[in-house]
């Protein structure tokens, strides 16, 4: 998805969930205004400049792809923090992004059979 709208002094906001209008976005001119993550990868970027630079940067067609790209913090460690537990149940050791995470995946379908029947 791809959108623009007017911000102030004739600038324009572009919008965009395709990584292959990062290049040209940034080869026109347009300032980097935010990115946007969900779940530790990123999927959008925003960008500002003039309103002609955006919207023949719109006009134009080209191919979708997502950007989907790992977000990793100043020192070059994910974001999403992952845990190793030992489960209640087995003992067995396992790895989660779920800080409060009890039990491995094959005891934590077992529990949820016994809780819901």
């Amino acid at each position: 998805m791809t959108e623009f709208w007017p911000l102030v002094n004739g600038d324009y906001v572009l919008y965009t969930e395709n990584a292959n209008l990062e290049g040209p976005a940034l080869a026109a001119g347009l300032r980097p205004m935010a990115t946007y993550a969900r779940d530790g990868r990123l999927f959008a970027k925003q960008f500002v400049g003039p309103k002609d630079v955006v919207t023949n940067i719109v006009r134009r067609k080209y191919p979708e792809k997502p950007f989907n790209i790992q977000v990793v913090d100043v020192f070059n460690n994910p974001i999403v923090q992952e845990y190793e537990k030992r489960c209640a149940l087995c003992r067995k050791t396992f790895i989660t992004k779920a800080k409060a995470a009890r039990f491995c995946l094959e005891c934590a379908a077992v529990q949820k059979k016994v809780k819901c029947c």
